[in-house]
C-alpha cells in the first residue's frame, strides 16, 4: 500500500458514517466508533422530516481513525505500507507493473514491482492520466464538498441532520454529523450548479443559517478541508494489470455523495479478483473484467446504477424546475431506490411532450 499522507485517512473530506453491519461483516474493532446514531432529521424548504428511531442502525467515526485501523489490520496479515509517498508514474512491463513514488519531505524516488495495481486514489486518479481510465472532467459529473470540524466535547447529539435549500447551495445539501468531541459540518454542491465560493456556502450554513447555526455559532474550528466528489461511475475501470475502486472508479452515491460503503464493497470484489488472477497467472484485461462484471451484478452495483439514473433525471428536470433535486430527495424519504426509479420513470414518460427537459438526461 502506497499512501501519500503521513497515515491513511489524515485528510479525508467525509461525514464519516456507516451502517453497523459493515463493522460486523468486516470484523472491525468498535473502538474506532465515535457514536451510535439513532436516525436523521431532514430539513426541507417546506418543513422538516424527522426519522429518528431506536431501530436506526448506524455509527459515526473519524475517517482518520477508521482508515488507520483498516491499514493496521492489513499490515497485521502481511501487507506492507509506505506512507508520505506520492505515486507519480505507473508503467506496464512485459511481466509486471512498476509504480514509481516520491518520498514527501526528502524527494527521494523509489519504485515497486507487482503483478497488478489497484488504484484507490480518488476522483483525480493517476489512472486517468496514465491509462485513460476513471472519470471524465465534466462539471455535471462532479461535486465540490467542504467541511469544518467544530469542537464540542461530549456532545449529546445522536442523529444526523441534512439541510436542503438554495440558500445553502443550489444543487446539493448541508449536513451535520455528530462525533464524540466534534461536529462534522459540511456542504457539497454539483460543480455545474455552484454559484458562489464553496467556503462562503459553508460559512453561511455554519454561522448564519436560521436553524443549523443555532448550536454551532462560536464553536472553534479544529479542522477544515475541501475535495472533489465524483457523482458518476467511470466507463472503464479495468485494463491489463490495472483495476480502479471506490472514488477512483466513480462509485459514489450521486444524490448523497456517500462512498465509503461502495469503496469497501468494490475493494472486496477487486481483491477477490486479484487473488484469482494471481492463482491463474492471468492479468489480462479480459480476465480482470470479472471484477467489473461482478461489481455491476452485485446488490450495491445495481443499487448505484438505479440511483445514478435518478440523479440524471433530477438534473434534466432542473432546467424547468430549479428545486427538482430537492423535490426528489423529499420524495425518496422512506422508499427504496428501485421503487423511486419506477415512479420517476412514469413521471418522465408523462413529460415526454417537453423535449428540452429530456435531452440533458443522455
Amino acid at each position: 500500500m502506497i499512501e501519500k499522507d503521513e497515515y491513511p485517512g489524515k485528510n479525508n473530506v467525509c461525514g464519516g458514517a456507516l451502517a453497523r453491519k459493515f463493522f460486523r461483516d468486516l470484523g472491525l474493532d468498535y473502538s474506532v466508533v465515535d457514536k451510535r446514531i439513532f436516525g436523521r432529521i431532514l430539513f426541507f424548504p417546506w418543513g422538516a422530516v424527522d426519522r429518528r428511531s431506536a431501530d436506526f442502525d448506524s455509527v459515526s467515526f473519524q475517517r482518520s481513525r477508521f482508515d488507520y485501523h483498516l491499514a493496521r489490520s492489513a499490515i497485521g496479515v502481511g501487507a506492507r505500507l509506505a506512507t508520505s509517498s506520492a505515486v507519480f508514474r505507473v508503467a506496464l512491463r512485459a511481466d509486471c507493473v512498476q509504480a514509481f513514488f516520491r518520498r514527501i519531505g526528502t524527494g527521494n524516488v523509489a519504485s515497486v514491482n507487482a503483478d497488478l495495481v489497484i488504484f484507490a486514489d480518488g476522483p483525480a486518479s493517476l489512472a486517468r492520466r496514465q491509462f485513460g481510465l476513471g472519470l471524465p472532467r465534466a462539471l455535471d459529473r462532479m461535486a465540490l464538498g467542504m467541511i469544518y470540524e467544530l469542537e464540542w466535547r461530549n456532545n449529546p447529539v445522536e442523529h444526523f441532520e441534512f439541510y436542503f435549500g438554495r440558500d445553502i447551495v443550489s444543487y446539493g445539501y448541508g449536513w451535520i454529523f455528530p462525533k464524540k468531541h466534534v461536529m462534522n459540518v459540511g456542504v457539497a454542491c454539483l460543480l455545474s450548479k455552484l454559484e458562489r465560493n464553496v467556503r462562503s456556502c459553508l460559512d453561511y450554513f455554519a454561522w448564519k443559517h436560521p436553524i443549523a447555526s443555532r448550536r454551532l455559532v462560536g464553536r472553534r474550528i479544529v479542522r477544515s478541508a475541501a475535495a472533489l466528489i465524483p457523482l458518476a461511475p467511470a466507463r472503464r475501470i479495468v485494463q491489463e494489470r490495472v483495476m480502479l475502486v471506490g472514488d477512483a472508479a466513480g462509485l459514489v452515491d450521486p444524490l448523497w455523495g456517500g462512498g465509503i460503503a461502495y469503496a469497501i464493497q468494490s475493494g472486496r470484489i477487486a481483491g477477490q479478483t486479484a487473488v484469482r488472477a494471481i492463482e491463474q497467472e492471468d492479468f489480462s484485461t479480459g480476465f480482470l473484467k470479472r471484477y467489473e462484471r461482478d461489481w455491476r451484478r452485485s446488490e450495491d452495483g445495481r443499487a448505484l446504477s438505479r440511483v445514478y439514473a435518478l440523479s440524471r433525471m433530477a438534473l434534466g428536470l432542473s432546467s424547468i424546475d430549479p428545486d427538482a433535486y430537492i423535490r426528489l430527495q423529499r420524495g425518496l424519504v422512506g422508499i427504496s431506490s428501485s421503487k423511486a426509479f419506477g415512479i420517476v420513470r412514469k413521471i418522465m414518460k408523462s413529460l415526454s411532450t417537453v423535449p428540452q427537459s429530456i435531452d440533458r438526461l443522455h
